[in-house]
């Protein structure tokens, strides 16, 4: 990211965790944008007024959401492979509470908004033309759910998160102050 300075960088030392936050956050970014363009999307495909134009949007949208998905789970998989462990080990380090509840329940969340995409994928494959327009509004509407979904997980990863790993850098930059 260059031109952007965040907190993270005026750390006298900026650490794997530091650099991991700051992905996590633009991430989550990225991804909430491409929620928001999917539901509105969604919303205008299942309020289409003609069965050639609900069939056409939906074909759009179901191209959208795979490149959407495809993200997410790119995402989803630097989280589970670089960013759980790492903030895991932390907390190991750290008295209280485990992370590992809070990281399954989001793993959870997650599950849930992806059974609401195949939902919506297999809704919508069931339409043919002449698209029928409720069978159109139902398909949108897992995908709207989803879109729900992901977006609150987004919210708990990064409450779970942030609060104490913010309170880990400034452990660590007090200490090699």
């Amino acid at each position: 990211m260059q031109g952007s300075c965040t907190a993270y960088e005026h750390s006298a030392h900026p650490t794997e965790l530091a650099y991991a936050l700051e992905r996590l956050k633009e991430e989550h970014h990225v991804l909430r944008q491409g929620l928001q363009a999917l539901k509105t999307f969604a919303k205008q495909t299942g309020a289409a007024v003609t069965p050639v134009e609900g069939f056409r949007k939906l074909m759009e949208l179901m191209q959208q959401t795979g490149a959407f998905m495809l993200k997410l789970e790119r995402h989803a998989e630097w989280e589970e492979n670089e960013l759980f462990p790492l903030i895991s080990e932390y907390y190991h380090r750290h008295s209280g509470p485990s992370i590992a509840p809070s990281i399954w329940m989001m793993e959870k969340d997650h599950e849930l908004a992806s059974q609401f995409v195949r939902s919506f994928t297999e809704e919508a494959n069931k339409i043919t033309l002449p698209a029928d327009q409720r069978a159109v509004k139902r398909a949108t509407d897992h995908l709207i759910q989803a879109c729900y979904i992901f977006g609150e997980h987004f919210d708990l990863e990064e409450e779970v998160i942030f609060a104490p790993a913010e309170q880990i850098l400034m452990d660590i930059d007090y200490l090699f102050s």
